[in-house]
């Protein structure tokens, strides 16, 4: 219909209920810094009022108070952290992000978008590094750990702590490579 894919919750719900979905997590992110709580406030207003709703926070690395909304993050019981660096245009090996993987180790898993050709902020190599400083963070690779770069993801990331979600990667890939 005509408000498919709206971005409205209700649209959300309706569809999955439709399709035989349970439970939902919810990945938002704040292309702002500035947004950054509001975003957060709002996941945790829906998931107060929809309990299929599994909320993630999301933090931006040119915020000023990044150790706090992570702690807020925490002390609110949202489930994990999202980042996604091509449409937040940061680094995800950006010294500014190292406090809050600190922080969320051993409580709270990350879901990083990650490996869109087009620009270089989130390649395999990055959260290697990344994982190589914080081995205790428990990562989740978007897209197979780079939708367009699926192979090396596997190569470089095989030995870490780092699960591959399979988000929109299929149509990027041949059959029998999943």
């Amino acid at each position: 219909g005509d408000d498919c894919m709206d971005g409205r919750v209700q649209t959300l719900l309706d569809y999955g209920t439709k399709a035989g979905v349970e439970k939902f997590v919810i990945l938002p992110v704040a292309v702002q810094a500035s947004r950054t709580r509001h975003i957060n406030d709002f996941i945790l207003e829906q998931v107060a009022k929809e309990p299929r709703f599994y909320g993630y926070g999301t933090v931006h690395a040119a915020m000023d108070n990044l150790e706090e909304e992570v702690q807020y993050i925490l002390d609110k019981g949202l489930r994990g952290v999202k980042i996604h660096p091509d449409s937040q245009v940061f680094d995800i090996d950006d010294a500014r992000l190292f406090p809050m993987y600190e922080m969320i180790q051993d409580k709270l898993p990350i879901i990083i978008h990650m490996g869109d050709l087009r620009y270089d902020y989130s390649r395999p190599e990055k959260l290697r590094h990344i994982l190589d400083l914080f081995p205790r963070l428990q990562a989740i690779a978007a897209h197979f750990g780079g939708y367009q770069m699926h192979e090396l993801a596997s190569q470089v990331l095989h030995d870490k702590n780092c699960f591959f979600d399979v988000s929109s990667s299929l149509m990027f890939m041949q059959p029998g490579e999943a």
